[in-house]
């Protein structure tokens, strides 16, 4: 994604792949994206890379980036400040007379100072006068970034694997119950259950509300 201010400050920012793509176990393979980036104002201009976001972190920039573009033009308010596990990225914004300012703190190994920095709490601060629609073209091009790397999705329902995600390659890229319904439930009705012990609809049977009486 790239922003660039009225003044003339700018920010490329990509997401380049995993730090572990070719860890076994999935719980790291799917743990960190690498982030890469640069960014420009009239003191400095520098290049920065790092595994900064969590693969669960990464899709937040471009709804945060949504959110603010909405705001800018009346639809709601402006969202909160928007920080990660690792302080080398945030961001805050604020309205402006045309648009909106975006604030970008790089910390530790984005800040631009050439030396080492081996404790976080002092950022380099860089501001972009944007409108709506600049923010809505750079969400879109994060989103395609994020899309080429995600973060463990389940493949039958599209939504993160968290609590099984040890098991994410054994259960064909599933959650346990996405692949208990797709490949073991033997009844054709998903409320009614099957001969597995585990079925979940047998927890759903159990706490079958009853009827109101008349």
């Amino acid at each position: 994604m790239r922003l660039v201010s009225s003044d003339g400050n700018t920010l490329s920012l990509r997401l380049t792949g995993y730090q572990f793509p070719n860890a076994v176990d999935p719980r790291v393979r799917y743990s960190w994206h690498r982030v890469s980036g640069s960014a420009s104002c009239a003191a400095v201009s520098w290049d920065f890379e790092w595994p900064a976001l969590t693969c669960d972190e990464s899709p937040g920039i471009s709804r945060w980036l949504r959110a603010v573009a909405s705001a800018s033009t009346g639809g709601s308010e402006l969202p909160m400040p928007l920080d990660f596990t690792e302080p080398n990225l945030s961001f805050d914004c604020w309205p402006a007379s045309s648009g909106v300012v975006i604030s970008v703190w790089f910390d530790l190994e984005f800040h631009p100072q050439p030396s080492p920095r081996k404790l976080a709490g002092d950022p380099f601060e860089v501001e972009f006068q944007v409108v709506g629609s600049q923010l809505a073209e750079a969400a879109d091009e994060w989103d395609a970034d994020v899309a080429a790397f995600p973060d463990a999705l389940c493949a039958r329902c599209g939504t993160p694997v968290v609590r099984s995600l040890d098991r994410y390659d054994e259960l064909e890229r599933m959650h346990w119950v996405c692949f208990h319904y797709e490949f073991e439930h033997s009844q054709s009705d998903a409320d009614t259950p099957c001969h597995d012990p585990r079925c979940p609809a047998r927890s759903a049977v159990l706490r079958r509300p009853s009827r109101p009486k008349g």
